[in-house]
């Protein structure tokens, strides 16, 4: 009975080893199985994401300019521990292979290194108008925002391919290789100049606490240089953040006070309606409309002024005197044809903020009228609005549209695909119109107030401007004082003008003339920059 038993055992000891020796002669032999083994030690590490570049007028990168080296690291290789130290903490995985940026003193023999770009400059250039990505690679702000699906689709999704053993190490033969998945090829094209964006931000960085520099190109209503400040640094949005500093807002995009800047604009509605340039106004210094006091900067008057002489001297009874002649409707309908009030499509679907033009009905009330009429009350613009408008004298009396986005561009064969350029043109003023409001912005420069906007070399024309806020601060002896947009808006050469060029300097707790001599600085740059 034992014998039969221990029979028994031996043969079900037999059959079992017999089974499991087939089940491993048939993983051995079985090419499926074996295949899984392979992929079970194969790894792909992201190195680039393929986002695609922004690009000035000239073809010039704005962004993935500069490069950073990354290693390779192999959980399993001598490298491993030296490299690991420096890796930040959120690139680790333990189990696998991943990329760890270098630095100049690490001692990279024997290390696999790969280059990539780094997306922002170590100086940005024109942040606040391309904004910025979040941890996830995707836009929050600017150009990368509002061209995401673009941009996150134009370039070559890279990876870096890695077979190793079950000691984490690289196989045998089998070194790192590269392998990509082709994107779109579309790139995005702005109007700017990279070089002028950079003289202007060398300028604001210098002359400027806040406020915004915009130039355009009077012939066709590009924006070459678009500058916001304070500045920010996009791969440090936190720090703007906590600073609470305002350096996030793009303040060419955002309405502001108008102020006298929006003379001009009076001037040349008075000429094209019959209004001659020399009737006279007599400024005692105070103007009363409706029971309510208007005050010119001089407050003991201008006496006799002609159209000229106020706009030399920024007359604002003058110009009450104008708008009360020509009434709210033809005033409204002209602000309208240069832009005022209307959001401003700048290509592709990017847009500025609309401001506010006080409709009709509002501009009935002969208050709210004489407000207006030297740029007050509720009249609100940006920058790039202020600029358009008034390259519309720069123009000969040709309003064109503003255009910041040029169109998505094709960076191998370095053409245009699909082109958002399509600006709108409107006669806002005659010939003859133009011919007499000319020379009184040139004199404005040469013999007003803007004399300090006078550049080196040619001539300019333009209009100041400190436009009262409704905002206040208290200053150090605890009295409360009211804050000021200080303007200045000109072209430039006035003979044969080429740019039309805002100054805004934003929330100034003093009347101050220096954003002239911002537009001057401008100026020279323009003219040594055509020289090269």
């Amino acid at each position: 009975m034992l014998d039969k038993r221990i029979i028994i055992v031996f043969g079900l000891f037999i059959g079992i080893f017999s089974i499991l020796t087939a089940e491993i002669f048939l993983l051995s032999t079985n090419l499926d199985n074996a295949q899984t083994v392979v992929n079970q030690t194969n790894f792909s590490v992201p190195l680039a994401d393929g986002r695609g570049n922004i690009f000035d007028f000239n073809m010039s990168p704005l962004v993935d300019v500069e490069t950073e080296t990354h290693a390779l690291i192999l959980p399993g290789e001598q490298d491993y521990k030296t490299l690991l130290e420096r890796a930040d903490p959120k690139d680790i995985t333990p189990y696998s292979p991943f990329l760890v940026k270098v630095l100049p003193d690490m001692d990279l023999q024997g290390t696999h290194l790969y280059t990539t770009p780094v997306r922002y400059q170590t100086s940005p250039i024109a942040p606040h108008l391309i904004g910025y990505i979040n941890n996830d690679r995707q836009g929050v702000s600017g150009i990368e925002y509002v061209f995401n699906d673009v941009l996150e689709k134009a370039g070559d999704k890279t990876f870096i391919n890695c077979q190793t053993n079950a000691l984490d190490e690289l196989k045998l033969g089998a070194e790192p290789s590269l392998t990509a998945i082709q994107g779109t090829g579309y790139d995005v094209m702005l109007t700017l100049d990279d070089s002028l964006q950079r003289i202007c931000e060398g300028i604001a960085a210098q002359s400027m606490d806040k406020g915004a520099i915009v130039v355009m190109e009077t012939s066709t209503g590009r924006i070459k240089a678009s500058v916001s400040m304070p500045t920010f640094d996009p791969e440090d949005i936190e720090s703007s953040i906590q600073k609470d500093d305002t350096s996030l807002v793009n303040r060419p995009l955002n309405a502001f006070n108008v102020g006298s800047s929006y003379k001009p604009l009076l001037a040349g509605i008075a000429l094209e309606s019959g209004i001659d340039e020399t009737i006279i106004y007599d400024c005692k210094g105070y103007t009363e409309v409706n029971g309510h006091v208007y005050r010119c900067a001089v407050w003991s008057g201008h006496g006799e002024v002609s159209m000229i002489e106020a706009l030399e001297s920024s007359c604002n009874g003058y110009f009450i005197h104008l708008g009360l002649l020509l009434g709210g409707d033809i005033i409204h309908d002209t602000s309208s044809l240069v832009g005022f009030g209307s959001q401003t499509h700048l290509g592709g679907g990017f847009t500025g903020k609309s401001g506010n033009l006080p409709s009709k009905t509002i501009l009935e009330n002969i208050g709210e009228l004489a407000s207006v009429s030297f740029g007050q009350g509720q009249l609100l613009a940006t920058p790039i609005q202020m600029t358009a408008y008034f390259n519309t004298f720069a123009n000969n009396g040709v309003y064109i549209s503003p255009s910041l986005v040029e169109g998505f561009v094709n960076p191998y064969t370095r053409t245009v695909e699909k082109s958002f350029y399509s600006p709108q043109q409107v006669k806002v003023f005659s010939d003859s119109t133009m011919a007499k409001l000319h020379p009184m912005l040139v004199s404005v420069v040469e013999n007003g107030i803007a004399q300090n906007a006078l550049p080196t070399h040619g001539n300019a024309a333009g209009k100041t401007s400190t436009a009262q806020t409704g905002r206040y601060f208290t200053d150090e002896d605890g009295d409360k004082k009211e804050l000021y947009e200080s303007w200045f808006v000109g072209y430039y050469p006035a003979d044969n003008p080429k740019y039309t060029i805002s100054i805004l300097q934003d929330s100034q707790t003093s009347i101050s003339d220096t954003s002239g001599d911002i537009f001057a600085d401008i100026c020279n740059s323009l003219y040594y920059l055509a020289l090269e």
